[in-house]
């Protein structure tokens, strides 16, 4: 229970601080900046995605693999269009400005292609509630290790135990044993379909 305190009010610490540090002008600055991005991207699909679901249209002999993907993808043109714009603009802001000055957006950027890449891959994943456990975890870890959270979260799940004489089972170890079971189902399941 101390320890659960300890890393609680450690994670709560940084929360504040972090929530203090979005009112210096610079990183309100950066959030316009993703804003504006992300609006400018909005717009992009609104007049991309119909064409390009025009086009599909057109493509009879694709495979149905093929028309999945370019459905996902067309599902997804709104962050496909954020990512390479928010990438441009942390690219932007480093040469005329300081490296400090475009940390959130390049936070931003960072979580924005990883969720895309995570969202893209895990379509290969036939099983709906696979997918989303695989999915939603996948976030949560890659959210945790880009604010580099990874340490203080693992804490706190390992604290979070239920003890038995010798044996302690832990909520670290459940979702770790759960990953790897899924890999190794996945794993299967592809080797199966071959």
């Amino acid at each position: 229970t101390e320890e659960f305190t300890a890393i609680s009010q450690s994670l709560l610490s940084q929360g504040e601080a972090f929530f203090f540090s979005l009112w210096r002008p610079w990183t309100l600055y950066q959030l316009g900046i993703a804003l504006a991005l992300f609006a400018l991207a909005h717009l992009l699909r609104a007049i991309f995605s119909p064409r390009m679901r025009k086009w599909l249209r057109t493509r009879e002999g694709w495979p149905m693999w093929r028309m999945r993907y370019a459905a996902v993808i067309n599902k997804r043109l709104r962050m496909i269009f954020f990512v390479g714009l928010i990438w441009l603009g942390v690219w932007i802001m480093r040469e005329l400005t300081w490296n400090s000055r475009s940390y959130l957006l390049g936070v931003i950027a960072n979580l924005a292609t990883a969720w895309l890449v995570i969202v893209l891959t895990t379509r290969l994943i036939n099983n709906a509630f696979l997918r989303g456990i695989v999915r939603y975890g996948a976030w949560i870890w890659v959210t945790l290790r880009i604010l580099e959270l990874t340490d203080e979260a693992q804490r706190l799940l390992e604290s979070l135990a239920v003890e038995a004489g010798d044996f302690r089972l832990s909520l670290w170890t459940v979702l770790q044993a759960g990953m790897v079971l899924g890999a190794l189902i996945f794993i299967a399941r592809l080797f199966t379909r071959t």
